[in-house]
């Protein structure tokens, strides 16, 4: 009976401590979950750049170590309709008919999974890789919920408008050409470009198609399909490439066949001179390997076979200048590359209220190669391509640039035939504040043995806009630019963003047809920048009026010029 009496007077302290047995991962879940934090990550995208022009990324920074516990796809359409300047019936419309980047398409291109321990570096270069794809105007990672040991991302996109009708007119020397076309470089959500289109010159026409996408089922293969049908022949362009999508990518590989004919137009002192017909042929596969991969730089080795053709052929233009001697080089060809991994994110550099990835430090790669060529006469051929670019940044408000490039042949019996381009430039950005920049730049350039369409040349968009195009030509070349850029708020129907700049140029071309001529140039200008926000990054339409200071002899007052660049 006392035993009876035991079991009932401890059976309420056993029922009481297998209860708290119980309910202890509860209790401790729920300390978990208060201490648990929710993210507005819409917020967050804007205020990384409160600080100024460039990137703030310690939020993310700051979460190094945790466990990604999901990844949430956050897909934002052409026009943004929690924007109330965006959400109307016109732009409602046009996001109904654009069809969204698919989810797969995205994911299959980041480089982390749930379960991952959160890199920084990671989370950057997949926000990066995502940012180069046309069909994005946008891409950030950001936090969506913090806890104690763990973190949830969400993958913030925004879709550009794809579908476009292709339009031009150009009339020149009383000669019209005409243009029409439709893209789509995103079709169905697929992150696959097409399009079609047709081109009349004055002595030739054309049908042309394109086929591009960056990840073939979801892969990392790319390839690019290009054909065009023209009255004077046939171009056409297939390349297949794994590339070397992320720094710790291992190994890349490709192959591409390229035949593509173009007029050159020989022009100099604003008169055409000569022009004749080239066709380009380039046949390559390479394989290249990372080497070392260390916290601070990738290095790779790439090797490969090529096989470079230039032909020309005389047109109704050509004059007794004549044409370039046909050529050919086949070569196998080993190849160095070195990247330091540092990366600056900037805003208003070289688009207007774009997000820009900037590679900072050094860039390097040189590629040798040495095999037979055509005509034989001038013996076997020594091919060298090589680039070498280093970012400083200073305060976050200043960016130096330093480039070299080398693109060139050397024949082993020949001394006149050896065509070879030196390159080098200095270029600085002063960020005064996220609106006001100055920019300045200086380049120069030599060439050897250039034929004339290779010949180095001053006027037009490309430099000194004050004189026609090709105004001097020569073997060297220099250039120098200041400019005064505003990046404004305007925001033209929620479409088109406007900047402008005031600018400065002095150059000079020598050593070419017209040595004893060619005298310093120098010229003045203003210009706007029309760049829409809706479209792919790139097209930053130049609209600039110039007048020229020295050497005004012969030439207009001032000069008006109309393009579409990749740059502000």
């Amino acid at each position: 009976m006392e035993f009876m009496r035991c079991t009932l007077t401890l059976a309420p302290l056993v029922r009481l401590i297998f209860g708290i047995l119980l309910c202890l991962p509860m209790a401790q879940a729920g300390a978990q979950e208060e201490s648990c934090y929710n993210v507005d990550f819409a917020s967050r995208a804007m205020d990384r750049f409160k600080g100024g022009s460039r990137l703030d990324t310690t939020d993310i920074e700051a979460l190094k170590g945790r466990i990604i516990r999901s990844i949430r796809y956050k897909r934002v359409g052409v026009f943004d309709e929690n924007d109330p300047d965006e959400n109307k019936s016109i732009y409602r419309f046009l996001n109904n008919l654009h069809i969204n980047t698919k989810e797969y398409v995205v994911s299959s291109q980041i480089l982390f999974a749930e379960g991952d321990t959160l890199d920084p570096d990671v989370i950057q270069e997949s926000e990066r890789l995502l940012r180069r794809r046309e069909y994005l105007t946008g891409a950030f990672i950001l936090p969506e919920r913090v806890c104690q040991g763990t973190v949830d991302l969400v993958v913030v996109t925004r879709d550009s408008w794809s579908l476009e009708i292709d339009a031009s007119f150009s009339h020149s020397g009383g000669d019209a050409t005409t243009g029409i076309g439709i893209s789509d470089d995103n079709i169905m959500g697929s992150g696959t470009s097409f399009s079609i289109g047709y081109d009349q010159e004055a002595d030739r026409t054309g049908v042309r198609y394109s086929l591009q996408t960056d990840h073939i089922l979801s892969s990392r293969w790319s390839t690019q399909l290009s054909y065009s049908d023209n009255s004077d022949g046939k171009n056409a362009i297939v390349q297949l490439e794994r590339p070397f999508f992320s720094r710790h990518t291992p190994w890349s590989a490709g192959i591409l066949y390229s035949d593509v004919t173009e007029a050159e137009i020989i022009r100099s002192k604003g008169d055409e001179v000569n022009s004749y017909q080239h066709e380009r042929g380039l046949q390559q596969v390479f394989y290249g390997h990372s080497i070392f991969t260390t916290k601070r730089s990738t290095q790779r080795l790439l090797v490969g076979y090529s096989i470079e053709e230039d032909h020309f052929f005389p047109n109704k233009d050509t004059t007794d200048l004549g044409i370039p001697e046909d050529r050919k080089a086949s070569y196998p060809w080993l190849e160095y590359q070195y990247l330091e991994d540092r990366y600056a994110v900037y805003r208003n550099l070289n688009q207007i209220q774009r997000t820009e990835d900037v590679p900072l430090g050094i860039t390097f790669g040189f590629r040798m190669g040495y095999g037979e060529a055509e005509p034989g006469r001038h013996g076997d051929v020594v091919r060298y391509l090589g680039n070498y670019q280093h970012i400083f940044s200073v305060d976050d408000a200043h960016l130096l640039r330093v480039y070299l490039g080398v693109n060139g042949r050397d024949h082993m019996n020949s001394e006149d035939y050896d065509s070879s381009v030196w390159s080098s430039e200095v270029s600085y950005n002063y960020m005064q504040s996220s609106k006001n920049r100055w920019y300045t730049s200086i380049s120069y350039d030599v060439g050897q043995d250039l034929a004339q369409h290779e010949e180095l040349t001053l006027g037009g968009i490309e430099g000194m806009r004050g004189y026609p195009t090709s105004f001097q030509r020569g073997k060297k070349r220099m250039l120098a630019t200041l400019e005064r850029r505003y990046y404004s708020d305007w925001h033209w129907f929620n479409l088109i963003r406007v900047g402008a700049v005031a600018f400065l140029e002095a150059g000079k071309a020598w050593e070419g047809p017209d040595n004893n001529n060619n005298h310093m140039l120098a010229n003045f200008g203003l210009g706007l920048r029309l760049s829409s926000s809706k479209v792919r990054v790139g097209n930053v339409v130049h609209l600039d009026i110039a007048t020229p200071i020295t050497e005004r002899d012969g030439i207009d007052d001032y000069q008006i010029l109309i393009k579409a660049k990749r740059h502000f």
